[in-house]
């Protein structure tokens, strides 16, 4: 039986080849200082789970150091941060990293891989993880702090890859206002995260959280643990902590409102010439087994919903009635309920920020007995570093039905984002995801509760580069590497040039054994416009 997989990509690709700079020297020293004090620490632990967050993060030490000797600065910034997440989960093992993490975030900044105000960043919200996970420890009701921490988790993430400003913790102090409404001791954590809010600006200069908001959140956080002491009601302290949540809301549509007028500002004086594009709102498909009952979505990649279609099979539109469905919408999610699914081959749900499309192909769900986690269709794919997955969980986990950006999902100790889940089913997206060479990666799924599912996963990838054109008409080589194949299994290319380009050959198939590391040459390009290029290319994995 023969069979394929069709991948398509469409990527900017950027010379990845670069000469050794001064700076790496002292990038080295970092590094090295860090390793010695994660190997100082190591040597005096005893828990399992920490000693290998520590040990994955040391290994991904030594391998950005050797990247740097061999002048691969991008594979370098790679294991960099990859060292930092490990050591973002050594400290949700209840580990203290202690100036490992700041090193390393040095190090990264040293070559502009994260800004100032990025690595201010990170080392504040460091320090209210480990300052959480100590508080938890001692926590009566720890749900509420464990959903708050596993926000700050996905924000150290998102700082990590992107190395600039890009969180603003309010979900993670509304988990928070929640542990103080049931009585916890969490009054310095929310304090810290506001501090964090009011002491932090993105790249337009505007703070995440106004001086006045600042100010009065910070007395509204104090009359609410001050209504405790004087024995208040557990409905007006909860209606308190829900009067701040609201607060909270709205300075944070003040402040976006702000940024939005800067930008647009600081747009027009940048563009004034320049025609206005318009950009197709993204897409993102998902797969699941079956769409009838529940199914929740990140409002992050949708918006508000403006409109739903329900598609049979062959696309043709189905009326709703035929459906009977119902949709329900929360702070950052929705759920979309089906009670007549029989019909339907796909939902389309088209946002102010995007468009969803659910898919229903009726296979590969969890079985009644499964204990663990698979991806939907065998194996996780990781194309160029990118993955979009339907994962298979164990069923009867009662928080599934929370919010999909309340679940923690990492891949070999790379987050993840979770687009969808259902009962038994949980959908993923992820970029810069480091290849697993020896065909399997460990998967961890931290729900709201923090109930933690781990197995391990068949993974098979490849990475497609090729150096910067500098030159018109002269070939540059296409190079490609694939990981978790078989060496019988065969890799086919196909490659469309756009306007501009010229690829010899544009199909050709190749035994995996002979893509393994170093990158092997798959064709040629030579280009009219000298600069970054995009490249269109269907990858087919053939197994006999």
């Amino acid at each position: 039986m023969r069979f394929k997989m069709l991948i398509v990509l469409s990527v900017f690709l950027f010379g990845l080849i670069m000469p050794f700079h001064a700076s790496d020297a002292a990038e080295s020293k970092l590094l090295k200082e860090a390793g010695d004090t994660l190997t100082k620490t190591s040597e005096s632990l005893k828990n399992v789970n920490q000693k290998l967050a520590v040990s994955n993060a040391l290994s991904a030490l030594d391998a950005a150091q050797a990247a740097l000797k061999k002048g691969d600065e991008n594979e370098a910034k790679k294991k960099k941060r990859e060292s930092l997440k490990w050591l973002v989960q050594a400290v949700r093992e209840c580990m203290d990293p202690g100036t490992a993490p700041g090193k390393i975030s040095d190090a990264l900044k040293e070559e502009g891989a994260m800004s100032e105000m990025g690595q201010s960043r990170f080392n504040t919200l460091m320090n209210a993880l480990v300052n959480g996970k100590k508080k938890k420890k001692a926590s009566d009701f720890p749900i509420f702090e464990g959903m708050a921490l596993n926000q700050i988790v996905l924000a150290l993430n998102e700082v990590i890859d992107w190395g600039g400003d890009g969180f603003h913790p309010n979900k993670a102090l509304k988990w928070y206002l929640n542990a103080a409404a049931s009585c916890e001791d969490v009054q310095d954590l929310i304090n810290e995260l506001l501090d964090y809010m009011h002491e932090h600006a993105d790249l337009t200069g505007i703070n995440d959280m106004s001086d006045e908001g600042y100010q009065k959140a910070k007395e509204m956080v104090d009359e609410l643990y001050k209504m405790k002491e004087k024995g208040a009601s557990p409905d007006e302290i909860i209606d308190f902590a829900e009067k701040i949540k609201k607060f909270l809301e709205e300075d944070g549509t003040k402040v976006g409102r702000a940024r939005m007028a800067e930008l647009i500002k600081k747009g027009e004086e940048g563009e004034a010439k320049k025609e206005e594009t318009v950009q197709s709102a993204p897409v993102t498909t998902v797969t699941f087994t079956a769409l009838d009952g529940d199914t929740n979505i990140n409002k992050d990649y949708l918006g508000e919903v403006e409109t739903i279609q329900f598609l049979a099979v062959d696309d043709t539109e189905i009326d709703p009635k035929e459906v009977d469905p119902d949709i329900a919408g929360h702070n950052d999610s929705f759920t979309i309920s089906v009670g007549k699914a029989a019909k339907i081959g796909s939902i389309v749900l088209v946002g102010t920020a995007g468009i969803i499309k659910l898919v229903q192909d009726g296979s590969g769900g969890a079985s009644s007995t499964f204990k663990g986690i698979e991806p939907k269709d065998g194996s996780i794919d990781l194309r160029n570093g990118r993955m979009n997955e339907t994962l298979n969980v164990k069923r009867g986990i009662p928080d599934m039905a929370y919010a999909p950006q309340d679940h923690a999902v990492t891949i070999d100790g790379n987050p993840v984002r979770v687009i969808a889940t259902r009962a038994d089913q949980i959908a993923v997206q992820g970029d810069n995801i480091s290849v697993s060479l020896g065909g399997e990666s460990q998967v961890e799924i931290t729900s709201p509760s923090e109930t933690i599912l781990s197995d391990k996963c068949p993974t098979w990838g490849y990475n497609i580069s090729l150096p910067q054109a500098v030159k018109i008409n002269v070939w540059i080589p296409i190079m490609a590497e694939v990981f978790g194949l078989s060496p019988t299994e065969k890799v086919s290319f196909h490659f469309m040039p756009a306007p501009g380009q010229e690829i010899m050959p544009t199909d050709i198939t190749i035994p995996a054994a002979d893509l393994v590391f170093p990158p092997s040459t798959v064709a040629e390009l030579k280009v009219l416009t000298p600069g970054p290029q995009g490249l269109d290319v269907v990858v087919t994995r053939e197994t006999d």
